[in-house]
Order: structure tokens, then C-alpha cells, then sequence
């Protein structure tokens, strides 16, 4: 079970990373649930990059040996996380879905 909002979002990452449907309408979507179900009208988009860099940094750090990227990771924060890990991190594989692992950030 998912909160509708990161259902929207999650759709909207697809959309915008597969070419094939206008994301607009997903991101508007879970933005105004997101403001709803948390009665904050400043909530924007840059929310769900927020908390799923906050999930990357705490998924890296806590032992496990796989993680799951969550959809909309920003390039750049994945970049930084995995340059901060030290020898005590256990992770050994990632599953990242709807995460744009191109670009500047990976050159």
C-alpha cells in the first residue's frame, strides 16, 4: 500500500524518464495530494526528491546489504551519497526504478 501521492509521483518519474506520456498531470497530482494529506499548501515537487534523498542517505548507512533507489532520486544526490559511503557500509546491490541515471552527474 502507497500514499496516493508517491503513487502519483512514482507514475509521473516513469512518464517523464519513458518519453511517452506528458508527466504534468501525475506531478500535479500528487502535489496537490501531498498538500492535502498533510495540510501544507508550500509542498511542492522538490518534497519527494527531499525524502528520497533522506531515504538514500539512511537506506546507505543502516547495514543492509541491497537498498531501493526510490523514483525521482535527483542524479546528483545519488552521486553524493555513493562518494560519502565508507568501509563499513554493507550495501552490495541497488534496484533503482524510475530513476534518471543519466546525464552530467554520471559522466
Amino acid at each position: 500500500r502507497e500514499f496516493p501521492e508517491l503513487a502519483a509521483f512514482n507514475r509521473a518519474c516513469e512518464a517523464r524518464l519513458s518519453g511517452l506520456v506528458d508527466p504534468a498531470d501525475f506531478e500535479a497530482s500528487a502535489v496537490i495530494c501531498l498538500q492535502t494529506r498533510t495540510g501544507n499548501e508550500l509542498l511542492c515537487l522538490d518534497w519527494f526528491q527531499d525524502q528520497a534523498l533522506e531515504g538514500l542517505k539512511h537506506g546507505m548507512h543502516d547495514g543492509a546489504s541491497a537498498f531501493r533507489i526510490a523514483a525521482g532520486t535527483r542524479p546528483q544526490d545519488l552521486v553524493d551519497a555513493v562518494q560519502s559511503l565508507t568501509d563499513r557500509c554493507r550495501v552490495k546491490s541497488f534496484l533503482a526504478s524510475f530513476v534518471d541515471l543519466s546525464g552530467p552527474a554520471f559522466s
